[in-house]
């Protein structure tokens, strides 16, 4: 697979719509700065001081340490990190606005304050460099840069799962007697080995070991390095969010609405957000019909993870109902419930020295690559190039060995 294979949401200016859930309680769409005003997100006093951040003088030295609502705060006034960056933190992590750093979540807006002396500037300067921008070149268009945001494919997330299966059966028939399936048997033990080989369970070397899963999903992991096994421990205390995702589908009707989603405010019972799929990805969705993928628990309700189907289905269609995006005389078609048990990890102010634990591993255990949610985002897209970026890793020693024999 490669970045070409990917699809972005729909680019149709309807599609691309955001709603923020106002202060009557229903979806308030965010079009400009009047739509703000208007649905009473912002008054006016809070929309005057978050347009006049184009004069905010920006913060030098940088603080590594500020968070995304404190950022907000600073750059664009209380209001905005209150009624805008902590809803769309919700939405995203499932919470966390408070203690997330911006430089890790959303990096580019202290990007654009270092650069550009404020995020409204670094906007607009970015607009202009995109209509000024040549067509990539071949070689840009080669590199393994997975695109940012919101992405899927075309059949799905399972286009992954299958071609991971395509591709290892056919090095399986390349490389007969040289491919063993292990299933059902958990990592228990990571070892180094002779010739800077991975030993895994106490049984099966390897040149290259590739690790995806959350860490602090295997805290009973055991290595044969003291110093390994306390660098993994600090993984455990990562602030973790766990998910419920109900997807509601039917045909459509007059309440079905277009965009992208809505997006939670604080007083929230459980809710982080609505995404509608028929409207981001239509190729995804019958003719005709609507999904919603509808958001619980996070650091709203956390055990909402532990409540049942029916209980899960009530609340969610109660939700969606008070936002009016259902008809409430027409029962949904389907209704999927998935549940991600600690699955979102918050980046604060910890997060560098848990990432610094993760290289000092790797310098221990030649050959051992991390890669995965929990290192630089929890899209699909920061995945994708978090194992690109692993696999360039590996490459590059590979070459470094191969030459080293051949000198």
């Amino acid at each position: 697979l490669t970045p070409s294979d990917v699809i972005s949401p729909s680019p149709a200016r309807t599609h691309q719509t955001r709603f923020v859930i106002s202060p009557s309680g229903r979806p308030a769409a965010l079009t400009g700065p009047l739509s703000l005003l208007r649905s009473g997100v912002l008054n006016f006093r809070e929309l005057v001081r978050a347009l006049l951040e184009i004069f905010v003088r920006p913060k030098f030295p940088p603080d590594n340490h500020e968070t995304l609502y404190q950022f907000a705060a600073r750059r664009f006034g209380r209001a905005v990190a209150e009624n805008l960056m902590l809803p769309m933190a919700t939405g995203i992590w499932g919470g966390g606005a408070e203690s997330l750093l911006a430089r890790h979540a959303f990096p580019v807006l202290p990007e654009m304050e270092i650069k550009h002396g404020s995020v409204v500037r670094g906007l607009l300067a970015k607009a202009l460099t995109r209509k000024k921008q040549l067509p990539p070149s071949p070689s840009a268009q080669a590199s393994q840069q997975w695109p940012k945001g919101l992405l899927s494919f075309p059949n799905g997330m399972q286009t992954l799962v299958e071609a991971f299966q395509e591709n290892l059966n056919r090095w399986g028939k390349e490389n007969q007697d040289c491919l063993e399936i292990l299933q059902g048997q958990p990592v228990v033990s990571i070892e180094s080995a002779t010739n800077n080989r991975i030993r895994v369970n106490a049984a099966h070397e390897f040149d290259a070991v590739f690790w995806t899963a959350v860490p602090w999903k295997s805290q009973s992991l055991q290595w044969d390095i003291p110093e390994a096994a306390a660098d993994w421990q600090r993984w455990f205390a990562t602030p973790q969010h766990s998910l419920v995702v109900v997807n509601v589908a039917g045909r459509k009707s007059s309440r079905t609405q277009n965009g992208f989603g809505v997006l939670a405010r604080r007083e929230s019972t459980a809710l982080l957000g609505v995404l509608f799929v028929h409207s981001i990805y239509p190729q995804h969705v019958p003719e005709g019909f609507y999904s919603y993928r509808v958001l619980i628990g996070g650091d709203r309700r956390p055990e909402a993870i532990g409540w049942s189907d029916e209980e899960l289905r009530k609340y969610t269609l109660a939700e969606l109902n008070r936002l009016e995006l259902l008809d409430e005389h027409q029962e949904p078609a389907d209704i999927q419930i998935v549940r991600w048990q600690n699955v979102v990890g918050i980046a604060d102010c910890n997060h560098d020295e848990r990432l610094k634990s993760l290289w000092r591993i790797q310098a221990r255990y030649p050959g051992l690559y991390f890669a995965g949610i929990y290192k630089k985002g929890v899209g699909v897209a920061d995945a994708l190039q978090s194992a690109a970026d692993a696999v360039q890793e590996w490459k590059m020693r590979e070459t470094t060995l191969n030459q080293g024999k051949g000198a």
